[in-house]
């Protein structure tokens, strides 16, 4: 132990420098990053987003031909159960 403290106290702290290593470590982090971020992005936008009102985000009635569909066929699927209370415990 005390032969690896001598040889760290020899090197000066002007002669340490990083290398051409740690910058290619570095780089190839970042084009990961990079990559993985545009393939997120990419899977995000597949994603397609059930709303409650059937209308999209922008206010556009949404829902197409396979909700109306499903709505007409059974009325009481679409609806939520009646004694389901969606406000928030007034007790807690």
């Amino acid at each position: 132990m005390s032969s690896v403290v001598l040889i760290l106290a020899e090197v000066s702290p002007s002669k340490v420098k990083p290398g051409w290593l740690a910058l290619i470590i570095v780089l190839a982090l970042c084009i990961a990053s990079f990559l993985l971020w545009r393939n997120m992005n990419r899977q995000l936008k597949k994603i397609k987003v059930p709303y409650r009102d059937g209308t999209k985000p922008d206010g556009e009635a949404g829902g197409g031909a396979d909700a109306t569909d499903d709505a007409t066929a059974d009325p009481a699927a679409a609806a939520p159960p009646a004694d389901r209370d969606d406000r928030p415990n007034a007790s807690g």
